[in-house]
């Protein structure tokens, strides 16, 4: 199935959530392989580094950390669930959060810690559904689970912390430069045992939270701010100790605020020999040409500012043209033209001035929102009073959009599915395409939205749905893909291109359909078409038409999906665009199945197939010989169906397209098992297990069926008899992967935990399977659950009077079963005795018979087995039972012969039997 380098990605159970983009292809919705997403890594300790020279504010720590730290009296708790620190900006809010936070996690009271910057007095600050997502990636939450909506994410943020608080974790959450209370209501964790942490400019009262205010340094603590950052410079600078005068006149000047404060200590450390009260005669000079708010941080700003050369000052003007405050070295090149090392010189002086902050990651830097605000104003002042300085920066700006664009493309090609694509060689693999787009991803979205009236720049905005597009889509960066495509479809709205418009309306339509808005992807799609036709571009409607039937198709309207689908066929046609004519036919194939029109289905799916082929587009031929594997399935033909599964398994294995071949061997083992030929489908299974293996090591988020082709695995040992220790251990991977899935697939969860409870009960007590019997009861039975089988459910429903151990629980039920399995070998010696004593009293021979048939059922020892098969669509498929061959265990056997022989042997057993043999009256 192809997609435009896409591809639709099904949600739980038989819905089919739409993945966006231009689709030449069908959504396999019911009956299909689902897809199945591993765990993300978590990263619960994201807290970052407290500033170096952080001083003075010992007593406001120790209040923040009182407030934070856990309650030994819950009566009257002295902390609280959520705290919020207010004070004016630059007055070192954020540097106390984060070392209350690393304060708070050395003393053992946060077992993890993260943190979110709000960016809430920027131009675009983060919204909270936002905010979630990145928290919710740092719990855990893969990309590609994070919900659409804020109050599913609200929800499974507070699962998520609750999960953590039920296993008695605690986690500090640091939601800095908050602007309002509404920004930070829907992170608050819901669970006692975490802590919420706000920072903002303004007192949150709403909050229903503590609420400290934090004021400027004590004069004393500002001088020894002073002292202590001259001295980490170089320790043997004393020149605060020798002017203490001159030293508490210039934190006078400063305000006492930490940020203007280090802004002065870095002109002192940058030249040795000026004194502290020339110093602060040139910043009163500023402070009285001042009369706004923030004076002091201001002048302390145009301190540094007038003493930079003319390259720093103008690349510090520069990097106020980047879209967000964080740029890699390799952008600021771009920016300014320069080379790197010149640049990357520039950038260390500008951080030694601390008007720019070096990151963690080698090769970023970043601004403070206030630094980017003056260098914003600084540029503006500079362009108005000299015109060149104003094309200059237009230019420069382009130039850094054109580059991040160009990147975004390279990188863009090592994600796409088909192998015949060129790899741009700016990339050496895709995981280091996809760390760029990653780091990069802020930039871009940021871009996207920035105001501009450049022609140049919206055409650039214009290219980045397209560009962005199968990234966005497959890691799940849906909220960046609405907004993207939003700011798309608005430019070229403003730029009078309709065909761009409709276009990016199309994209913008996909991204309302991954968040389930059926109705607003509906109406961009027919104002899309609408422009499409009254611009007579039938391309563009064509491809229109096919979203609108992928999208009716997603939300079960298959009639509607086959109007516009044939609709688009016409198109194709008339265009003699023979690719997007058999796409157009896969599609309809796929809505077909969807009415039960199967013969239509096939006929549809049987003309894409020669289409293609004719083109000589193996990978789409490939692609439609899946989907009717899938079809044949459908209606029972399964026999066929496993013939399209091994064909398009070793095609997608020939063109080494991975992601093909562990689709089609799941398809195939499935289909195997379905139709009762259990040992094929191992050797096969366990091929697609080790395909999606790879698949999973190859991606940073896994996108197979990988939990699926787990689960076939273990039906497939479980079912032929083979090596259930290998089987419990494959369920047990699954049940693993289901763990760390927030929500959905219900149905396939439910579907692994019923073959696990099957397996567990085969198992046996023997000391072989002992460990992974008892890790899979763990998982099966987690603290509080009820645990499997109905020995177990008696067991449960009387813990209320002795609590046993999950250790205990497994000694009892290895005993119940040794004892069941004594008592049924006691009932067959039982039932031999018996018919010993009815033969030797010359009984009807066909007494005799009905009496052996009826005792060996009676005792288990002959059991008709009933094999389930489950078609892949239960609507159009009934399910199949099949009686086959009877089940003989030895060990009842050989005692059943023995009672026939000789059962004067067994003693009571024996008189028991002469007793029934009596009783029914064949003795």
């Amino acid at each position: 199935m192809s997609t435009s380098g896409r591809k639709p990605e099904p949600s739980s159970g038989d819905r089919i959530t739409v993945s966006g983009g231009t689709f030449h292809a069908p959504v396999l919705g019911k009956g299909k392989q689902y897809i199945i997403y591993g765990s993300a890594p978590t990263a619960l300790a994201s807290l970052p580094a407290v500033p170096a020279g952080f001083t003075g504010r010992d007593q406001d720590l120790n209040d923040l950390l009182e407030s934070l730290g856990p309650s030994p009296d819950e009566a009257c708790p002295a902390a609280a669930a959520v705290v919020s620190v207010a004070g004016l900006p630059g007055v070192g809010k954020t540097s106390l959060a984060l070392a209350a936070g690393h304060a708070g996690h050395a003393r053992g009271w946060f077992d993890g810690t993260l943190f979110v910057d709000l960016h809430g007095y920027d131009e675009s600050p983060v919204e909270p559904f936002q905010a979630l997502e990145g928290l919710l990636r740092a719990l855990g939450v893969a990309q590609v689970h994070v919900p659409p909506t804020l109050e599913e994410r609200q929800g499974l943020y507070r699962s998520q912390l609750g999960a953590l608080a039920a296993a008695g974790r605690a986690v500090l959450v640091v939601a800095d430069n908050a602007s309002s209370a509404e920004q930070v209501h829907p992170l608050l964790p819901g669970d006692g045992r975490h802590r919420l942490l706000v920072t903002s400019r303004n007192t949150l009262h709403t909050l229903r939270g503590r609420l400290l205010d934090l004021r400027v340094l004590s004069p004393e603590a500002a001088v020894h701010l002073l002292d202590a950052a001259l001295r980490i410079a170089h320790p043997a600078d004393f020149r605060i100790a020798r002017d203490p005068t001159g030293a508490r006149e210039l934190a006078l000047l400063c305000g006492y605020m930490p940020l203007a404060l280090q802004i002065a200590a870095a002109r002192l450390i940058a030249d040795p020999d000026q004194q502290m009260a020339d110093l602060a005669v040139e910043l009163e000079q500023d402070r009285t040409r001042l009369g706004r708010l923030d004076d002091a941080i201001r002048a302390s700003f145009n301190l540094s500012y007038r003493h930079l050369s003319d390259p720093l000052a103008e690349t510090f003007r520069l990097l106020a043209l980047n879209p967000s405050s964080d740029i890699t070295t390799e952008a600021a090149a771009v920016l300014t033209d320069q080379h790197p090392e010149a640049i990357g010189t520039l950038l260390a002086e500008l951080a030694q001035a601390h008007l720019l902050e070096r990151r963690l990651a080698q090769g970023r830097w970043r601004m403070h929102d206030l630094i980017r605000a003056y260098a914003s104003e600084q540029a503006d002042t500079y362009s108005r009073a000299h015109p060149r300085a104003a094309r200059a920066y237009e230019r420069a700006q382009r130039r850094l959009l054109d580059h991040y664009t160009t990147t975004a493309e390279a990188a863009s090609t090592h994600l796409a599915p088909d192998p015949e694509v060129v790899r741009s060689p700016h990339f050496a693999t895709r995981d280091e395409a996809v760390e760029w787009l990653d780091a990069e991803l802020p930039n871009l979205v940021a871009a996207s939205v920035a105001s501009s009236t450049s022609e140049k720049q919206q055409r650039i905005v214009l290219s980045l749905p397209r560009v962005l597009g199968s990234y966005l889509n497959k890691y799940g960066y849906i909220d960046e893909w609405l907004t993207i495509s939003r700011a798309a479809s608005q430019a070229a709205h403003d730029l009078g291109d309709h065909d761009a418009e409709a276009v990016a309306l199309e994209a913008f339509a996909t991204a309302l359909g991954r968040f389930r808005r059926e109705r607003e992807a509906n109406d961009a799609l027919e104002k899309a078409l609408e422009i499409a036709r009254h611009r007579n571009n039938r391309e563009i409607e064509a491809q229109v038409l096919t979203n609108l039937g992928i999208i009716a198709t997603a939300f079960d309207k298959p009639e509607r999906a086959i109007t516009c689908h044939k609709q688009a066929l016409q198109l194709y046609t008339a265009l003699e665009d023979t690719h997007g004519e058999a796409a157009a036919w896969h599609n309809l194939a796929q809505a077909f199945m969807h009415t039960g029109q199967s013969d239509q289905a096939f006929n549809a799916l049987d003309r894409a197939a020669s289409i293609y082929r004719q083109r000589g587009n193996e990978g789409g031929a490939t692609a439609v010989l899946l989907s009717k594997g899938i079809t044949l399935g459908q209606v029972g033909r399964l026999d066929e169906a496993i013939t399209c599964f091994r064909a398009a398994a070793a095609a997608w294995h020939e063109r080494g397209s991975l992601e093909g071949e562990a689709r089609a061997l799941s398809n195939l083992s499935g289909a195997l098992l379905n139709a009762g030929r259990h040992k094929e489908a191992i050797p096969v299974s366990r091929s697609a297990v080790e395909a999606h293996r790879r698949m999973v090591q190859n991606s940073p988020v896994p996108y197979a069926s990988y939990a699926g082709a787990l689960t076939t695995f273990a039906v497939a040992l479980y079912r032929s008899r083979k090596d259930l220790g290998q089987a419990a251990a494959a369920i047990d991977e699954a049940l693993a992967v289901y763990d760390q899935i927030p929500g959905g697939f219900t149905q396939h969860r439910e579907v692994a935990r019923e073959t696990a409870t099957k397996i567990l009960r085969k198992l046996g007590a023997g000391k072989k399977n002992v460990s992974i019997r008892r890790q899979l009861e763990a998982r099966l039975n987690p603290a509080g659950s009820t645990p499997v089988g109905r020995k177990d459910r008696w067991l449960s429903r009387r813990r209320h009077l002795t609590p046993i151990s999950p250790a205990m629980s497994v000694r009892l039920l290895v005993a119940v079963n040794i004892l069941g399995k004594l008592s049924l070998c006691a009932w067959v010696a039982v039932v031999g005795c018996g018919f010993f004593h009815a033969r030797q009293a010359q009984t009807s021979v066909w007494l005799l018979i009905a009496y052996c048939v009826i005792g060996l059922i009676a005792t288990g020892l002959v059991r008709p087995r009933v094999s389930t098969y489950e078609p892949y669509n239960r609507e159009t498929s009934p399910t199949t039972r099949v009686v086959g061959c009877c089940t003989f265990k030895p060990l009842l056997t050989f005692i059943l012969i023995a009672s026939l022989v000789a059962p004067e042997q067994f003693g009571p057993l024996n008189a028991a039997g002469e007793q029934l043999a009596r009783t029914i009256g064949l003795a």
